[in-house]
């Protein structure tokens, strides 16, 4: 009996995802478009990044997003990818993408709002700070108040790495359209999902239960060092002063506030890396404006650009491995299969990824 219980969680454990732990954390966000035949009507993004090292899972094509009122699921909305841009610079040996994915949700004004949640499992074994990484999973999550409301948007990238035995003085700060008071905090991280149904669909209904951190860390003291990480409340400032290198799971809170009231909050996850190495570039690459097109596109793409520009350009199936190279301003792409790709430019110091259709 007990070989046969056995030989099932093995073969139990031997259908699990061989790429678990390739998503560090990201965050929820909307912007409200206005209110159309008494709904209202937004476009929803959740942010997420990447571990793009070798033997890691590449971004899904679609992920499931939680709609709820209180603890009742509502409905689920499957969101499509869009693209991703590279993380630089970066460690020698790490590798970090930045991935969006969109929809536009139109819903009923409610008395009490909704919470929107996305949860994927599991962490990288490698994380020092929680219990069984590699069997917990997170949960982000975005509340959209009865109000109309735009959530507001970082102004910079999450810090995946720090420097050991360096001072981090980083702005994770966001800014606010409709002018709402922001704070910030560090929070415990929220579970979600699990080893055996990794990207839960629909996601689990809030409350969501919090993940301590491992002694010898605490909410108190995330990554270790003197002084300790700290987030200022009122201006979003990160600083910290790492001394031991690996990776760490952070979580945070953000809260908008309204003439005095919550009106809104919103968990976000990451992973950061303590590294004691520099950088291998001082240079980061930064979107650029191209045309492409027709999209979708049956036998040929053209892409312009407001000047002349040198580049180089390829074509990548859906997860982002290459399919084609080429640096002309028409490329063909008549032998490809229907379907969705990217398509990656990059000049200089500048890079950018967008989706196309092949018809």
């Amino acid at each position: 009996m007990i070989k046969k219980i056995i030989s099932g969680l093995l073969f139990a454990l031997a259908l699990l995802p061989l790429y678990a732990g390739h998503i560090t954390g990201g965050y929820i966000r909307y912007d409200f478009e206005g209110i159309f035949s008494g709904y209202y009507k937004y476009n929803v993004q959740v942010i997420l990044y990447r571990d793009c090292n070798p033997g890691f899972g590449s971004f899904d094509n679609t992920i499931p997003l939680g709609i709820f009122t209180g603890d009742t699921l509502i409905a689920t909305q499957n969101i499509n990818f869009n693209g991703y841009q590279d993380v630089t610079p970066l460690p020698a040996g790490m590798c970090v993408q930045v991935g969006t994915y969109s929809a536009t949700l139109v819903l009923p004004p409610h008395s009490t709002g909704y919470t929107l949640a996305f949860q994927r499992c599991c962490r990288n074994v490698l994380v020092k700070n929680i219990y069984n990484p590699d069997w917990s999973g997170f949960t982000l999550s975005a509340t959209i108040p009865p109000v109309p409301n735009s959530a507001p948007e970082f102004v910079n990238r999450f810090p995946v790495f720090m420097m050991r035995n360096q001072p981090l003085n980083y702005n994770l700060a966001a800014s606010d359209s409709d002018s709402d008071v922001l704070s910030y905090e560090l929070v415990y991280p929220l579970g979600g999902g699990s080893q055996f149904n990794p990207n839960p669909s629909p996601p689990d209904s809030p409350p969501y239960q919090p993940i301590p951190y491992e002694p010898p860390y605490s909410l108190g003291d995330i990554i270790g060092g003197v002084p300790a990480l700290a987030y200022d409340f009122n201006t979003g400032l990160m600083t910290a002063y790492p001394d031991q290198t690996g990776i760490y799971a952070i979580a945070i809170k953000l809260t908008e506030k309204r003439n005095g009231s919550v009106l809104s909050e919103y968990r976000i996850e990451m992973n950061t890396f303590v590294s004691a190495s520099f950088p291998v570039s001082i240079q980061q690459k930064q979107p650029f404006s191209f045309a492409l097109s027709p999209n979708p596109a049956s036998d040929k793409l053209q892409i312009t650009f407001p000047e002349p520009t040198l580049f180089q350009g390829e074509i990548l199936d859906i997860t982002g491995k290459n399919i084609l190279s080429f640096s002309g301003n028409e490329v063909n792409i008549g032998f490809l299969e229907k379907g969705v790709y990217l398509i990656r430019i990059t000049s200089g110091d500048k890079s950018e990824v967008f989706k196309w259709w092949k018809n």
